[in-house]
């Protein structure tokens, strides 16, 4: 893991160095596993503790996030215990990834109480505890009792201990027998089992130097070692290292120079400011894919269900074809009612329909006349001559119902905010795809659509869900402004805001290459994008949200550029 125990420590003292002697103003609480912290005499900035299982870690940071309208338990007892409290120093316990806030508070009585907010950043494990003077759990934001482990609990009113770590700080390998484990043959692996908060590229950033400085007995790899730490206590930076395809290097961070890495890094002003850099968007990324997977999966069924409707409806098709050979068979027993049978259970006649008149054999209900026969082929004629027409309109129904909520999944894909998410939901919810909430429960949705800029300066609309599209299609744009789509495939409306003026071809293939973008096919070259006046764009009657037709048109071909997208991205206000 990139957040290690040499950049947790250097995290630690630039965390105390800016806060220690501040107080806590306000305690927030915007996901399950993440606390935020607004600092007095800080503005713009807020201290986030997060304890994700796949990005735990604590820093200084200037996103915010929307607040659930009831704060959970733990928020509210922070806000009771820490809510102006002062604190005194901000530390790291062990060399792990540890670091313990000690803060200072005023009962109701005037008496100076001590409090002390531990951050545990172990992957799966990571938790947040509240302890008093003596270790004493207050509480635990993911409490663990003794049937979720037997090595250690995590309950209020238990005495707080260290997590088991058989490694050794690195500042207590002070002489080379320390060293005697360290394996010639295996220099990266046996040095990540023996120093605590180790990471694999620190690791491997030993066995690097170790091996450029020739290093073979206990007492050369502890000078190696001292190097290290001297480099950590004398010049450690903050350093984002890019992903190496070449070496099949992952992107990550560090204190140190990781000189094994043939990349040159990048330098941040500080720690709280890279590791921000570093994890938000993966963070965000996750997060959103987590809100989002159970409509996904949902949807994913729904069309999974559609396809297999469709496919049924095909071959009840199929099968309703048979009806001209019914229709054929009552008509010729009715021109032959008095013709002699030689069996009761099927008759021979001549087909008047085929050009040679070549003899035709019907099968007959040995039960029935000729005549009854006749009538009961007819009916069958008749009932799948129905069944046709009743299929292909439930055919097209399916196929409608289909379409758009792939165009929905599609959306999903796209998404970047909870207001994106709840949109969504709001969309399937009016369509009667999901259930409506109370109205208690009901989240004021921001219905905001993307913004654009080109090149030129013209403004690009793009709607983030059905509703934005029809909205910036039908109310939005005006009727010679430009509108976009991918051709054939689920996309966004895209609507390139004319203001009267003629367009140049660069703005042109600007919008084009955003709707490529906000498709199915973003990440796929040379794709077919439609455009078109906004003033031949149609809503058939009674269609799903999001469905236009259109006959006048033009086509390009465009490849989108992730980058040059972002670049013309408008920040919503």
């Amino acid at each position: 893991m990139a957040y290690d125990g040499f950049l947790v420590n250097r995290l630690a003292k630039e965390l105390h160095d800016r806060l220690a002697g501040r107080r806590i103003d306000k305690v927030f609480q915007p996901e399950q596993d993440e606390i935020q912290f607004s600092i007095r005499g800080i503005k713009k900035e807020r201290l986030l503790i997060t304890i994700n299982g796949t990005f735990p870690r604590i820093h200084m940071t200037t996103y915010n996030k929307p607040n659930p309208a009831q704060p959970p338990m733990f928020c509210m007892l922070l806000r009771k215990l820490l809510g102006g409290a002062q604190i005194e120093s901000i530390e790291q316990v062990g060399f792990d990834r540890i670091i313990r806030i000690n803060c200072t508070r005023k009962t109701e009585l005037y008496d100076h109480e001590k409090l002390s907010l531990i951050i545990e950043m172990m992957g799966k494990h990571s938790n947040c505890i509240l302890v008093d003077n003596e270790n004493r759990i207050l509480e635990v934001l993911k409490r663990v009792s003794s049937e979720m482990s037997s090595v250690r609990q995590l309950q209020p009113n238990l005495t707080y201990s260290l997590p088991p770590n058989k490694k050794d700080s690195p500042f207590n390998l002070t002489t080379p027998e320390a060293f005697q484990g360290i394996r010639p043959d295996s220099l990266s692996r046996s040095y990540f089992q023996l120093v605590s908060g180790t990471s694999y590229d620190l690791a491997d950033e030993f066995e690097w130097r170790a091996t450029a400085n020739q290093a073979q007995t206990p007492e050369d790899f502890l000078q190696v070692h001292q190097a290290l730490l001297k480099e950590l206590t004398d010049s450690a930076t903050p350093l984002l290292y890019d992903r190496n395809e070449e070496q099949k290097l992952k992107r990550t961070v560090s204190a140190l120079a990781l000189t094994h890495r043939s990349m040159a890094p990048h330098p941040f002003p500080s720690f709280s400011l890279l590791i921000d850099e570093f994890f938000y968007s993966q963070d965000k990324a996750q997060r959103i894919h987590q809100k989002t997977s159970d409509l996904s999966k949902l949807l994913a069924q729904k069309v999974h269900g559609l396809e297999k409707k469709i496919e049924k409806l095909h071959a009840e098709q199929d099968n309703a074809q048979e009806r001209d050979v019914y229709q054929k068979y009552g008509e010729l027993l009715m021109a032959n009612l008095y013709t002699k049978q030689e069996s009761r259970d099927f008759i021979v006649v001549v087909d008047y329909y085929t050009e040679d008149q070549t003899t035709l054999e019907i099968p007959l209900n040995d039960q029935w006349n000729l005549q009854r026969n006749a009538q009961y082929y007819f009916k069958r004629y008749q009932k799948l001559k129905a069944a046709v027409i009743h299929t292909e309109e439930q055919m097209e129904i399916a196929t409608q119902e289909k379409n758009y909520l792939e165009t929905v999944l599609t959306a999903l894909e796209s998404v970047e905010t909870e207001d994106d998410i709840e949109g969504i939901r709001f969309e399937l919810q009016e369509n009667g795809i999901l259930r409506k909430r109370s109205e208690k429960k009901q989240k004021k949705i921001r219905h905001i659509p993307l913004r654009y800029r080109t090149s030129d300066g013209f403004v690009v609309l793009v709607g983030k869900n059905n509703l934005q599209n029809e909205e910036i299609t039908f109310k939005k744009a005006d009727r010679m402004d430009w509108w976009f789509h991918i051709t054939a495939y689920p996309g966004s409306h895209v609507v390139l805001v004319t203001n009267g003026e003629e367009i140049p071809d660069r703005s042109m293939e600007e919008a084009a290459m955003i709707a490529a973008y906000h498709s199915k096919s973003r990440e796929s070259s040379l794709v077919s994008i439609d455009y078109t006046r906004k003033k031949h764009i149609k809503k058939p009657a009674h269609s799903k949200p999001g469905l236009v037709i259109y006959h006048e048109y033009y086509s390009m071909h465009i490849t989108p550029d992730s980058e040059k997208i972002k670049a013309l991205r408008e920040k919503e206000k």
